[in-house]
């Protein structure tokens, strides 16, 4: 066969981007191994996750990914491309097969802190959501905490970090559950000193168990109707991970004296979403004027039924949760205002029931339109019912790609929190809702934010939340010629009619072998390979004639595209 004319080699056309988002996928995981050992040190990471190499200096992952349909996967270090497979195991630095991985340290790229990216491709198509996989090199700095739960309700009542002290009376229905930050873990194994364990390989890893979030109770056992200290530790394929965490339980006798305690959520009626809680007898400055709605929680107290006065004459009664001062419609709730506005003030008065008997005390907040003044308060009051602000929940990290829109949230309890974004630290200006929107984002925006929740009562951070930025791939499309053989490999003579097609063989060469084979017509002898990325690339070609035999390989020839 005679050689390829590589002459003709040109970059026709084409700028395309590529697009992945997303944090976390259900379907793409990813398994450590040791290079040197060809061990699999960990397997089952789920995407989002983070795992420390500690003192591994010899080391690989490969992805696994189910349910989808793809032929290679592509590999990113940050926003870097550095590497496709298109075989099993799909190794982000590339093996010889099952058990013979090449080591990633010895590539500078993976430096000793960076997110691993494992996108699943159908020819030039990504499909499926990308996975995610924070690798340091360190032991991370690990944060414990634990929650206390009303197990009638299922809401939190408290949060506490490892070595506190928390008091919940004799009388409720509680279970703890525990968090670990900075481990990758798949179970917990929790003890008390009371002679309980119990291990967890579910969220929220609870102390009593649950069933889908709906926690069981603590309270119906004996083993913790007194003090007692819990001990909790993560474990990631049975092997302990991180520090044991710690939590001591002082059981403490109601007093007869003690009277129910009851809070009001302000509700956005566009969202549905709480957006503050409140004690009772607190005022509430709507500083928008925009839609609302309350609903109210009596807690240590039997009831079936809300009924709700205001200020205003009107009254209702409410006899399914979650006892709408203003109503819903299957958690949707209605507004408040009639109108989308309030002027002045209005107060609500909510008096729980049992069937047609009021139960404990009534109690009332109200709601202060913002462009009216407030009330004067005693300055000399006994009690300031503001109550501090409580984060319950945060967006995770986030991938973009270039141009793509960012949104964060994070939501809170308390009354009247106050948000404030930061970006690296520095606070962002204006940036002072419960959510923050990034749109057309850039690889300056690549970075941590964090958010700071407050109000007169105290403050909480909500932690670093990572925005990583995918620079734009140009790709491009590339024509590639030869010319016809005229002869067979013993000299004899090959006809144009005798040959039925040709094979070009292509890939990185950063890759072993020629990872792609695209077959063209005899007729022809030039193809548009599309869609490559930026790189090096080697190409060959073979004939195979009408009888199926196919020749030896060109010489390679290697082009870079950029």
């Amino acid at each position: 066969m005679e050689p390829i004319a590589m002459s003709k080699i040109s970059v026709l056309s084409g700028i395309v981007m590529l697009c992945l988002s997303g944090y976390a996928s259900a379907g793409v995981s990813f398994s450590l191994h040791d290079t040197a050992t060809g061990k699999t040190v960990q397997s089952g990471i789920q995407s989002g996750k983070q795992v420390v190499l500690g003192d591994l200096n010899t080391y690989n992952f490969s992805a696994q990914i189910t349910d989808l349909s793809f032929n290679s996967v592509r590999f990113y270090v940050d926003d870097q491309h550095v590497r496709t497979e298109r075989f099993a195991p799909f190794s982000a630095c590339g093996d010889e097969g099952e058990d013979s991985y090449f080591n990633c340290a010895d590539n500078s790229t993976y430096h000793p802190e960076f997110t691993l990216i494992a996108q699943a491709y159908s020819g030039n198509q990504p499909v499926g959501e990308p996975g995610t996989l924070r690798v340091l090199k360190e032991n991370a700095e690990t944060e414990a905490f634990f929650k206390v739960v009303d197990a009638d309700t299922d809401s939190v009542s408290g949060s506490y970090s490892s070595g506190a002290e928390v008091d919940i009376d004799t009388e409720s229905a509680f279970n703890v559950a525990v968090t670990f930050n900075g481990l990758s873990y798949d179970s917990v194994l929790l003890r008390t000193s009371s002679g309980i364990s119990r291990r967890e390989s579910v969220e929220p890893y609870a102390l009593c168990g649950d069933s889908g979030g709906d926690y069981f109770n603590c309270g119906d056992s004996s083993a913790f109707s007194n003090d007692f200290t819990i001990t909790a530790q993560a474990y990631s394929n049975q092997n302990p991970v991180g520090e044991p965490a710690t939590l001591k339980v002082r059981r403490s006798v109601v007093s007869e004296t003690t009277k129910p305690v009851a809070y009001f959520g302000l509700i956005d009626v566009n969202s549905n979403a709480v957006i503050g809680s409140y004690a009772n007898g607190s005022e509430i400055l709507l500083e928008d004027n925009s839609g609302y709605n309350l609903d109210v929680h009596f807690e240590n107290l039997a009831y079936n039924k809300v009924r709700f006065s205001a200020s205003d004459g009107s009254s209702r009664t409410e006899s399914f949760a979650p006892y709408a001062a203003c109503g819903d419609s299957d958690g949707k709730y209605f507004d408040c205002t009639g109108s989308g506005s309030l002027s002045g003030q209005i107060t609500y008065t909510a008096q729980a029931y049992t069937d047609s008997t009021p139960v404990g005390e009534p109690v009332s907040v109200t709601v202060i339109a913002g462009s009216a003044t407030p009330p004067a308060t005693d300055s000399g009051s006994d009690a300031d019912t503001t109550v501090a602000p409580v984060i319950t929940s945060v967006s995770g990290n986030q991938i973009v790609s270039e141009g793509g829109d960012v949104t964060l949230t994070v939501q809170a309890s308390g009354t009247s929190p106050k948000y404030q974004w930061y970006f690296n630290g520095s606070a962002i200006s204006g940036a002072t809702s419960s959510n923050l929107v990034l749109n057309d984002v850039t690889p300056d925006e690549q970075g941590q934010y964090h958010c700071v929740v407050s109000n007169s009562a105290g403050s909480e951070n909500s932690g670093t939340v990572s925005v990583s930025v995918l620079a734009a791939v140009t790709n491009f499309d590339i024509q590639v010629s030869w010319n016809r053989p005229s002869q067979r490999a013993d000299g004899s003579p090959l006809a144009a009619s005798e040959i039925d097609s040709y094979r070009v063989y292509y890939g990185s060469t950063q890759e072993s072998g020629f990872g792609s084979m695209v077959e063209v017509n005899g007729s022809n002898n030039q193809v548009v390979l599309e869609n490559l990325a930026t790189g090096e690339y080697q190409f060959a070609v073979s004939t195979v004639d009408i009888n199926g035999l196919e020749s030896s390989m060109s010489e390679r020839h290697v082009l870079a595209v950029e």
